[in-house]
């Protein structure tokens, strides 16, 4: 059936059921039109209704859980982890020895900062499917976050027995035998981590984890950085091409961008972070910030992180002209809204650490984007083109000698 043909009919028996609200006929042909429209939440409203008559039909079930799950694989994907959980967990009601939804809300779950739900999630998708790599991957990553390394290692090493191409489970491997002292086979799998970076790019190895790989040089952890990225953000960068938003509007000077809140020229800079909490990143800036000369700068924050509600935050908060929280919002929506509100700067102070949003910066949201103190290495290149426009380090961080390697 064509989309218009599709729409048609749901709005007949959409009418028809303002007239029999009860008629069980209209609300299953709008429930199937809407997963034919691929309005997935629509279409589990209405199976939702249905299946508190027909508890029983096992159609009406799998097209509620199906419905659910679509709704929440898109809302994972778009950065919307409440949602995505709640879609899994009602799918769960129905389905509870469903590995798919457990391993699903596992990941949500952890997007969400709850690694103790995330460990029994993934637990309880491994007790209904025990030979999937990934999700022994998965559950090894919420291990390592809750410092259980040992375990960390054996979930890695059991990933790779199931899918030894499962190349970033080799990575995490190398890094956690690193922390524990566990130098048996180390030197091999290090060995095959660099040639994967060299190799595959393809292969999703963290550059956080690699900067710790002893041996690896300073162009592979530029490759790493890159094919991470473009890993990453490159599908999502070549899709919004014909409507990015403009990569630069004027150039940066001292003299000033025009502020059409006040007609005084200021820079715009804006800071984007994780950590503006009781945090080491907090100690490290909050004086710098309230130093900012006020007659040159506009100084905004873009915090995705926890509301801890400490002292140290309340202090960030007001030492920043504005501060504004933006976890409610995907990669998308957080760029539109630094270009809109002006910004000439942004600073990325997460880098390729654990709680990046570095596809906040891909999409350009300013005229210039700086790498600083979260994560002291090369961010690579996205498409071919540097992923950030400048890097704040000193000689310690970025010597002089790898610096003229790199542009050789």
């Amino acid at each position: 059936m064509m989309q218009n043909d599709s729409q048609q009919a749901l709005n007949h028996w959409q009418q028809t059921l303002l007239k029999n609200p009860k008629d069980l006929e209209a609300q299953l042909n709008c429930g199937n039109l809407c997963l034919e429209l691929q309005r997935f939440e629509e279409a589990a409203g209405y199976f939702r209704r249905l299946v508190r008559v027909l508890k029983t039909n096992d159609y009406v079930r799998n097209a509620l859980c199906f419905s659910l799950e679509s709704l929440g694989n898109i809302a994972q994907h778009n950065g919307q982890f409440v949602l995505a959980a709640g879609c899994f967990e009602e799918a769960l009601e129905y389905k509870p020895n469903n590995a798919a939804y457990w391993y699903n809300l596992g990941n949500a779950q952890r997007e969400l900062n709850k690694p103790k739900d995330a460990l029994f999630s993934f637990q309880q998708s491994l007790k209904f499917d025990a030979n999937d790599a990934d999700t022994h991957n998965n559950l090894g990553n919420i291990q390592r976050e809750l410092g259980q390394l040992d375990k960390a290692i054996t979930s890695y090493q059991t990933a790779l027995q199931h899918n030894p191409r499962l190349h970033h489970a080799l990575a995490h491997l190398a890094h956690q035998k690193q922390h524990v002292c566990d130098w048996r086979g180390l030197n091999a799998q290090i060995a095959e981590v660099r040639r994967l970076v060299r190799e595959v790019p393809t292969a999703q190895i963290s550059p956080f984890a690699f900067l710790a790989l002893p041996g690896a040089t300073a162009q592979e952890q530029k490759q790493c950085a890159t094919n991470w990225a473009n890993n990453l953000f490159g599908h999502v960068i070549n899709s919004a091409s014909e409507n990015s938003m403009p990569a630069t509007r004027m150039s940066v000077s001292l003299q000033g961008i025009p502020n059409k809140a006040n007609n005084i020229n200021k820079i715009n800079i804006g800071y984007l972070s994780a950590d503006f909490r009781l945090h080491p990143l907090a100690f490290l800036i909050t004086e710098l910030i309230e130093k900012h000369d006020r007659k040159q700068f506009n100084i905004v924050a873009y915090s995705y992180g926890a509301i801890d509600k400490t002292p140290t935050r309340q202090r960030l908060v007001t030492a920043f002209d504005q501060f504004n929280d933006i976890r409610h919002l995907n990669d998308a929506q957080a760029a539109q809204k630094i270009c809109d509100d002006g910004i000439d700067i942004l600073v990325d102070l997460t880098g390729f650490t654990q709680t990046s949003r570095t596809g906040i910066v891909a999409l350009k949201p300013a005229a210039i984007h700086i790498n600083w103190l979260g994560y002291a290495g090369s961010m690579g290149e996205l498409n071919g083109k540097p992923l950030f426009d400048y890097m704040l380090a000193d000689r310690l961080i970025a010597p002089d000698d790898v610096l003229l390697n790199q542009e050789e």
